[in-house]
């Protein structure tokens, strides 16, 4: 019988990588089981790249509409201001 080449970490990794939670296991080990599985895994990255992307999208709107608002406010609203 071959040996997975994988580290299975006394047992506790299913074959699909997943910690498989055992009774009486403490709580302690079973978090870093799952723990080192979340920071092996990159599955998700690509939504918070997309996340990062639309962030930095809408921040630059809100800025481009605060700056255009400021100019508009300036050209309208300041001489009809004035002339009241």
């Amino acid at each position: 019988m071959e040996k997975s080449s994988r580290r299975t970490h006394n047992n506790r990794v299913g074959p699909q990588g997943h910690a498989r939670l055992i009774e009486g296991e403490p709580y302690v080990d079973r978090m870093l089981v799952r723990v080192h599985h979340l920071l092996k895994r990159d599955d998700g990255q690509d939504l918070i790249e997309y996340g990062l992307l639309a962030v930095l999208i809408a921040t630059g709107a809100i800025l481009a509409i605060s700056s255009v608002g400021s100019e508009l406010n300036t050209l309208f609203w300041v001489p009809i201001a004035n002339a009241v």
